[in-house]
C-alpha cells in the first residue's frame, strides 16, 4: 500500500500531482489504495479539494489545515486499525464517507474545525470513535455501525439529523448523545446516559421509529424548538424539555398501539399529548409535571387509556380527556391543575 504525503510543493490544489511525495512510485494524487498523510502544514500550501476524493486511510498530523471547500473525504481501508486519524484544523465543509470493510477506529476530533456530513456505508464495518465527537449536520449510517467507545465515556453530538438505515447500527455504549432528530430503520443502541434531541426533520418527526431501539436504561430528553412528533413504543426515562410552556410535542406508537415508559415520565416544559386515539400509555416509574408542564393537554387527541403504576406529582396541569380512562395506581401527589374536559 502506497503512502502519499502531502508536501504542497506546487500549490494549494489537491489535484495536482506536484504537491504529493508517493512512496515507490512517480508522485500522483492519492487513489483508493493510498495512506493519506497530511503534514504540518503551517509553513507550507494547505491542501483544498476541488473535488471528491478518495483514500485508503487518512492521516492528519497536528498543526496540518485541510481546507474542505464542500467536498467529500471517503476513506475504503485503514491503517494500523485507524481508518481516520484527525489531530488536524478542519477549515471550510469536509464531508467524510466511510467504506472500510471490517473494525477500525476513527478520531475525528481535531484542534479545530468538524467534519460536515459523516457516513457509515459499508456492510462489514464496525467503526469505534476514538474521542469525543462533534459531526455538523448529518450522520448516516447506511450500512455497518458505528460505535461510542464505552470504556472512555466519549460523547457524540450530531448538529443535524441521525438516519440509521434498515440494517445498520448506531451503540452509545456509555456516552452522552445529542441529535436534532432521529430516523431510525435500523438499530439504535441507546447511551445509559442521556440522548439529547433537539429539533426535528422536515416531515415533523423528532424521533421516528421503524427499526429497533434499544433503550439500554437511559433517559431521553426531548427538547425541540419546534411542535413536533415522537414515534416509538418503548422508552425508558422519558424527559420532555421543549423550548415554550405552550409547545406540544406528541407521542404515538412504532407498533402495537401501546407506548410503555418503563423509567419515569418527566414533563418539564411545554405540553405533552398522543397524536392516535387508538395508544395505550403505560408509565411504570413516577410522573413528574412541573409547574410550567402540561401532560394530555388536547381533548381532541385523548388516548382510550393511561396507566401510572407510580407516583404522579403534578405542580403544573394534569388533563383528563373526555373519554379518556385514567389509572393513578401509585396516588396523585395534587400541587397543581386537575382538569377533567
Amino acid at each position: 500500500m502506497v503512502v502519499n504525503t502531502w508536501d504542497g510543493a506546487a500549490n494549494t490544489n489537491w489535484d495536482d500531482a506536484g504537491n504529493w511525495n508517493s512512496t515507490g512510485i512517480t508522485d500522483r494524487i492519492p487513489t483508493a489504495s493510498d495512506n493519506v498523510i497530511i503534514p504540518d502544514t503551517s509553513a507550507i500550501n494547505n491542501p483544498t479539494l476541488r473535488q471528491n476524493q478518495p483514500c485508503a486511510s487518512f492521516d492528519m498530523q497536528a498543526n496540518a489545515t485541510v481546507v474542505g471547500a464542500g467536498f467529500k473525504i471517503t476513506v475504503h481501508e485503514e491503517d494500523s486499525n485507524v481508518a481516520v486519524d484527525n489531530d488536524a484544523i478542519i477549515s471550510g465543509d469536509l464531508d467524510l464517507e466511510i467504506q472500510t470493510d471490517g473494525a477500525t477506529t476513527l478520531d475525528l476530533a481535531g484542534t479545530s474545525g468538524n467534519f460536515r456530513d459523516v457516513i457509515i456505508n459499508h456492510a462489514n464495518c464496525v467503526a469505534t470513535l476514538l474521542s469525543a465527537t462533534t459531526i455538523d449536520r448529518n450522520l448516516t449510517i447506511t450500512a455497518g455501525q458505528l460505535n461510542t467507545d464505552a470504556s472512555s465515556n466519549y460523547a457524540l453530538t450530531v448538529t443535524g439529523d441521525v438516519n440509521i438505515a434498515s440494517g445498520a447500527t448506531l451503540t452509545g455504549n456509555a456516552s452522552a448523545i445529542s441529535m436534532n432528530c432521529l430516523i431510525n430503520s435500523g438499530t439504535y443502541n441507546a447511551t445509559s446516559g442521556t440522548t439529547t434531541i433537539t429539533g426535528e426533520e422536515s416531515g415533523g418527526f423528532a424521533w421516528q421509529e421503524v427499526g429497533t431501539f434499544n433503550h439500554n436504561n437511559g433517559t431521553v430528553d426531548f427538547n425541540p424548538a419546534p411542535t413536533t412528533h415522537i414515534q416509538e413504543s418503548n422508552f425508558y426515562n422519558l424527559t420532555i424539555t421543549a423550548s415554550s410552556d405552550g409547545q406540544e410535542i406528541t407521542l404515538r406508537d412504532s407498533a402495537n398501539n401501546l407506548i410503555t415508559v418503563f423509567g419515569n415520565l418527566t414533563v418539564a416544559r411545554g405540553r405533552l399529548m398522543s397524536l392516535t386515539t387508538t395508544d395505550e400509555i403505560i408509565i411504570h416509574g413516577n410522573t413528574h409535571v412541573a409547574a410550567i408542564g402540561t401532560c394530555w393537554h388536547d381533548a381532541d387527541q385523548a388516548t382510550d387509556k393511561i396507566t401510572h403504576h407510580g407516583l404522579v406529582t403534578n405542580l403544573g396541569i394534569y388533563k383528563i380527556n373526555d373519554g379518556t380512562t385514567v389509572n393513578m395506581n401509585g396516588g396523585i401527589r395534587q400541587l397543581g391543575t386537575l382538569t377533567i374536559d
